[in-house]
């Protein structure tokens, strides 16, 4: 039997494997697409596998979207791996670790730890803004985007409210957009 946790931060929620206590082989890709399903998986934003660290960290986090596609890095996930983390004492709280990522190591601190919520903070580092602003019309008004790179690249569109949501023909004009050839984040 394989075990596994459900997480979500702040709505992103992933599956999560700890291959260093139950190490298995599958085809990640196949699974994250299975599992991912809603009605026919357990259902998520995809898969979180804690794997042994390649250098210096506690563990190595790889993700794998739902649609079988691998994440560099998520500042929510990395939350869920320090509440994992705390609730397999391996952090206490009060506590840091590094977790490392395919973008690099992140340092967790663990302010907070209940066996079902935890208050960690998460050192994402500088944001970086990587071209100038992004014009997008949807044919009722026009939208700015800016390309911002957390480790992994994200759209942040400019919006009246905060409360405003994203029309869907603008997220889509983003997610193909060409400043954007490996896929996008996308925030309002």
């Amino acid at each position: 039997m394989i075990h596994f946790y459900k997480m979500h931060g702040l709505g992103n929620d992933y599956i999560y494997f700890d291959t260093r206590k139950t190490p298995f082989s599958a085809p990640m890709v196949k699974l994250a697409r299975q599992m991912s399903m809603s009605h026919f998986g357990v259902g998520g934003d995809g898969l979180v596998v804690i794997s042994p660290p390649k250098q210096n960290g506690c563990c190595f986090m790889r993700i794998y979207n739902a649609d079988g596609s691998q994440a560099e890095i998520c500042g929510n996930a990395l939350r869920c791996v320090g509440l994992y983390l705390a609730r397999c004492g391996e952090v206490k709280v009060g506590g840091s670790v590094y977790v490392e990522t395919a973008t690099r190591s992140v340092r967790l601190d663990i302010y907070e730890a209940t066996p079902y919520t935890a208050l960690v903070g998460v050192d994402m580092g500088q944001a970086h803004i990587d071209s100038p602003p992004i014009a997008i019309s949807d044919g009722e008004a026009n939208w700015e985007a800016l390309g911002v790179n957390m480790g992994n690249p994200h759209a942040v569109v400019m919006v009246d409210a905060p409360w405003a949501d994203v029309p869907e023909e603008v997220q889509s004009k983003l997610r193909t957009h060409t400043q954007f050839p490996l896929g996008v984040n996308i925030e309002g």
